[in-house]
């Protein structure tokens, strides 16, 4: 048992050299970046279409005539 635990210790520590980032690619961004930058950029466009119909909404209020409300007497 030992013995097995001693292997795959040895393998895992051997094998974390093999997976180590080549320093020639660092300054290029992957699929997953860009992935995740658009999704961001997504979910900023989904919640300007909200306030740009708020922003409508409050310029027609603002240069709209008062309304004069008749009453019954």
């Amino acid at each position: 048992m030992r013995a097995l635990i001693n292997t795959i210790v040895m393998m895992i520590v051997t094998a974390t050299t093999a997976f180590a980032a080549n320093p020639g690619n660092a300054d290029k961004p992957g699929l997953l970046c860009w992935a995740f930058f658009g999704i961001c950029v997504a979910i900023f466009a989904c919640q300007m279409v909200p306030a740009a119909i708020m922003w409508v909404g409050a310029a027609k209020a603002l240069t709209m005539k008062p309304v004069e409300v008749k009453t019954r007497r």
